[in-house]
């Protein structure tokens, strides 16, 4: 229970995914602990039989009994062999979590995508339509797909009654159910992309999904800041070139890698003030001639307020020269036309403009493949930048996923420090000691040799939900360490020897200690095989507590009573004495 203590004052997003967790586990251990001190010995009480004093003994004299004796012995004398065995198992164990790659959440998979036509600006609608056909007789042939629909002229963002784009489209694919097809959304997706590619021809395409927590998954996003747009939008053009290069990436796109037609109007700013005008003026009436004002309102029956607005038709807005003709009144009553103080062309402009701590930013957005991790293509991009040796005034700062890995990962390694601090201050006042808690610690690091294996052969890369199980395992098998460390305890103060107390404690405590482990492995495995539509997310913590209970059950069999031996003043020197 103490361990989830420091789980229950993570704030943000981690918090309000695991609270519940932490809350649950608690609340069931206490009520398994009563069940435990009460229900159990009573019905014990009623229901066993007392065994046979041979049957005991037999088993005392077992192939399992009688090679865990041998093989204490051993360890106990070859203390530094095991020792160093284990410290080569943990750096090999160290070593392996580095090859899985990082992630911030799993992938989950909600069973529909979207998939975004661009044609260039000004093509007809009915080129547009013909792409959009080709790409639905593609989609018609894939059989995990259930249906799909098609908007053209609008998206779901500009909506219907938007000004229509001709030259975009969007469709929204929907897969069948889960348990009825043999690859995730994702990877229909990218096989699909191909083919999508060559049906749109010339036209742009991009895919993407929604994750469960509203981001898009396998999405890296991230700023580059610069002090100058002139300087930003060089950098900003190097990155991009140098990313689309990379491994395992389906698509880069950036703030300036899309534009929209614009009329842009600049002002002559000397020319404006031999007329009497200031920029400001002419602005003030450029943005009433194409936004419209306000004149008055209208109140209705049921006293609804309406505005009332006045504008010039939109014929005239889109013309440049009819915007050139447009009369400006000076302030001594005579007119000049828009067209003698600015100079009004048509140009690209982008879509967005973004800032970042008042500095001009530009926004990056990395779209890689299922078979590669938010880590590995974050290392692939800061080498990318590094390489580029840019200036001292560009900047780079993550957004999305990346950033919220960071955050967690703090918050995270301060819980489980303070976990282990809280089990270490719990068994301090259990055994009333400070040197017995110190030997049970050691069972944490043998953690890290079953997660390690678990994780590589799985390849599920280290996430939020992996670290959880990480904190989770902390708890879990320290209770073998307790078991053997209390009861090599009991016996040494009922008159045995030290030596002789921790061979007999292994032999008698091994089938609990196992037989804890292997009900708790059982039970995570519908956990860990991710069965189940959502149930991506706790997968990895599942494999994480699997795998770490493994190898810590069996290794702390040996080290817990290399390490008492260690720490006790008559074992201390073992090989010269026994």
């Amino acid at each position: 229970i103490a361990v989830f203590v420091p789980v229950l004052f993570i704030e943000g997003l981690i918090g309000n995914l695991f609270k519940e967790l932490a809350f649950t586990v608690s609340f069931s251990l206490l009520a398994s602990l009563f069940v435990a001190l009460t229900v159990v010995p009573m019905l014990a009480s009623r229901l066993l039989k007392v065994s046979p004093k041979q049957s005991e003994e037999k088993r005392r004299q077992g192939r399992m009994l009688t090679w865990l004796d041998k093989a204490t012995r051993w360890v106990l004398g070859h203390r530094l062999v095991v020792i160093a065995i284990t410290l080569v198992l943990l750096v090999i164990g160290g070593f392996g979590l580095t090859t899985v790659g990082t992630q911030f959440l799993p992938a989950t998979d909600e069973g529909f995508f979207t998939i975004k036509i661009k044609h260039e600006h000004g093509t007809p609608l009915n080129v547009t339509e013909e792409t959009v056909a080709k790409i639905e007789d593609v989609l018609a042939d894939e059989r995990d797909i259930e249906d799909y629909l098609s908007l053209i002229g609008s998206s779901s963002q500009q909506g219907p009654g938007s000004a229509a784009l001709e030259n975009e489209a969007e469709i929204f694919v929907s897969m069948i159910d889960l348990d009825k097809r043999d690859r995730s959304t994702l990877e229909i997706s990218e096989d699909l992309k191909s083919q999508i590619e060559r049906a749109a021809g010339d036209a742009e395409i991009s895919m993407s999904q929604h994750g469960s927590l509203g981001s898009e998954p396998n999405t890296l996003t991230f700023f580059i800041q610069a002090d100058t747009e002139s300087n930003l939008d060089d950098y900003a053009s190097q990155i991009h070139e140098e990313l689309e290069d990379l491994n395992g990436v389906n698509e880069v796109v950036s703030d300036r890698s899309e534009t929209q037609d614009e009329i842009r109007i600049t002002v002559d700013r000397d020319q404006a003030l031999e007329e009497g005008l200031v920029p400001a003026q002419v602005a003030t009436i450029v943005n009433h001639v194409t936004r419209g004002q306000q004149a008055s309102q209208l109140t209705t029956e049921a006293e609804e307020v309406l505005a009332i607005v006045v504008q010039y038709d939109e014929e005239v807005v889109k013309d440049i020269e009819a915007l050139k003709d447009l009369l400006i009144k000076k302030p001594d009553g005579s007119y000049i036309t828009l067209g003698d103080v600015t100079e009004i062309e048509r140009a690209e402009g982008d879509v967005s403009i973004q800032r970042a701590d008042q500095l001009p930013a530009v926004q990056f957005t990395v779209k890689y493949k299922s078979d590669t991790t938010l880590g590995d293509v974050t290392a692939q991009v800061e080498e990318k930048i590094d390489e580029l040796d840019l200036p001292d005034d560009f900047a780079m700062s993550y957004t999305g996923d990346q950033e919220l890995l960071q955050d967690a990962l703090d918050d995270l390694a301060l819980a489980f420090i303070l976990a282990v601090i809280f089990v270490y201050l719990v068994m301090a006042a259990q055994f009333e000691s400070l040197k017995y808690p110190f030997v049970i610690i050691f069972t944490i690091p043998l953690i890290v040799i079953g997660v390690m294996i678990a994780l590589t052969v799985t390849r599920t890369p280290i996430g939020i939900t992996a670290i959880i199980g990480l904190i989770v395992l902390a708890g879990i098998v320290l209770n073998n360490g307790i078991v053997l460390v209390d009861f090599i305890n009991q016996l040494k103060a009922s008159g045995w020897r030290t030596y002789d107390a921790i061979i007999e404690s292994v032999k008698v405590r091994a089938r609990p200690i196992i037989m804890t482990a292997v009900t708790t492995i059982l039970g995570l495995i519908p956990l860990s095989l991710g069965i189940g539509e959502g149930a991506e997310i706790q997968q990895p913590l599942g494999i994480t507590v699997i795998g770490g209970l493994i190898s810590s059950t069996f290794l702390s069999l040996f080290i817990i009573p290399i390490v008492y031996s260690l720490f006790d003043k008559e074992t201390r020197h073992l090989n010269k004495k026994y």
